[in-house]
């Protein structure tokens, strides 16, 4: 694919320096328009407009906007913030800026490293799988430093590690809304009911049986925010992968249907932090502090008046020899519970030795719909490993979770 420089007549009036063979351009301030596969932009400021092409032969890219409201689109896939077999960097400074995306792009390495460090704004994210933080075969980094974000995508996105990948989103502050599904169809089982794969926000995978899963992160440090995926994510990992979603501080809501909120599934680790704020949780099953067939799941949610509402395998459940937790440390919390078999504490006692399960409730007033009860300790029936405790143990340290 040939290099493309298609300045418009504007863009071409505010150029402080251009160098075509190498496809490098210093735009001055206005509003300016690239389009195509420059490998060096600098831009002065204003609010331009960017429509990005994959660079040819594996070739790096770096992108520095220093201000105004700007618009970055891409023509095709690998391009936008993506080290593809190289390195992409995209760094702008200020304004409320669009970033959309389609495939591997925003902060996506895959055989490369690729960053998007946004310093201030209150920003949009959209884009279709492998986007916003995600890596496979390398590094994939979407930083956000400020405002009131939102970020979209339909699968393995905000956060997603691939195979010897590592993806994470970082968000620094503001209330955000992170939402990823809604295209990619999946047909569960004997029930026929279909649902759409998420596998992001803080979610690694691998391929079954032959190679092992990547690492997952997504931190945001402050805000109320709003979570949502369908099947798999919010800090849930699949076959020798960790992934794991830490929120810092606000009042924040967790949406899922099914893997998700702190669960691991075959032989790998999930976990979800909460620090504080009251939060509410929503999730169908294999949720909540749930490992499956030797994963480990954990949900770690340790201040706030909460809320917690699941139908099965949730809420610290241990399945073929997995280990769930649950803990929170303070508030007037409340758990919710369709299956008293499979929730709060249980540990099936399915294969061998059968699975560990631990709910433990720090202090508060608390309200359950299940197996557990305020200030007693129970042991649901037909576990084995599997115990709750509601107690008042004080307050946890939670000054060694910083920012």
């Amino acid at each position: 694919m040939k290099a493309v420089d298609t300045a418009d007549s504007n863009t071409k009036k505010n150029i402080v320096r251009e160098d075509k063979k190498y496809h490098a351009i210093i735009g001055g301030p206005g509003p300016n328009h690239y389009k195509g596969d420059y490998s060096l932009i600098i831009d002065l400021g204003g609010d331009d407009t960017y429509e990005l092409s994959r660079r040819p032969n594996f070739e790096n890219q770096i992108i520095i906007d220093l201000g105004g409201n700007d618009k970055y689109f891409t023509l095709e896939d690998y391009a936008l913030a993506c080290g593809y077999f190289g390195y992409s960097v995209l760094i702008d400074a200020a304004g409320d800026d669009l970033y959309q995306g389609k495939n591997f792009s925003v902060g996506c390495g895959f055989f490369g490293c690729g960053l998007l460090w946004d310093q201030a704004g209150n920003d949009t994210y959209i884009g279709d799988q492998f986007t916003q933080g995600a890596g496979g075969f390398g590094i994939g980094i979407l930083k956000d430093d400020g405002g009131n974000d939102r970020y979209q995508a339909a699968r393995a996105s905000q956060g997603f590690g691939f195979v010897r990948g590592v993806g994470a989103l970082l968000d620094a502050a503001g209330s955000d809304n992170y939402f990823a599904g809604g295209k990619y169809k999946e047909l569960l089982g004997l029930s026929g009911e279909i649902r759409y794969m998420s596998e992001s926000q803080g979610y690694a995978t691998g391929l079954r049986p032959d190679l092992s899963g990547g690492m997952g992160f997504l931190f945001d440090y402050d805000g109320d925010d709003s979570y949502s995926v369908d099947m798999n994510g919010q800090g849930a990992s699949y076959w020798w992968g960790l992934g794991a979603l830490v929120d810092f501080k606000g009042n924040d809501r967790y949406l899922a249907q099914q893997y998700a909120q702190g669960a691991g599934v075959h032989m790998s680790l999930g976990c979800l932090v909460d620090s504080s704020g009251n939060d509410f949780y929503f999730s169908k099953g294999v949720s909540q502090g749930c490992g499956h067939d030797l994963g480990a799941g954990m949900l770690f949610d340790l201040s706030g008046n909460d809320n917690y509402v699941a139908t099965d395998g949730s809420q610290a459940y241990g399945s073929a020899n997995g280990f769930g937790i649950l803990v929170d440390g303070q508030g007037k919390d409340g758990y919710y519970v369709k299956d008293k078999k499979t929730t709060q504490g249980v540990g099936n006692p399915r294969r061998e030795y059968g699975s560990i399960a631990v709910f433990l409730d720090c202090g508060g007033i608390d309200h359950y719909d299940g197996n557990g009860g305020e200030n007693r300790i129970w042991k649901p029936t037909g576990t084995i490993w599997g115990v709750g405790v509601d107690g008042e143990f004080g307050a946890l340290d939670t000054a060694q979770v910083k920012k």
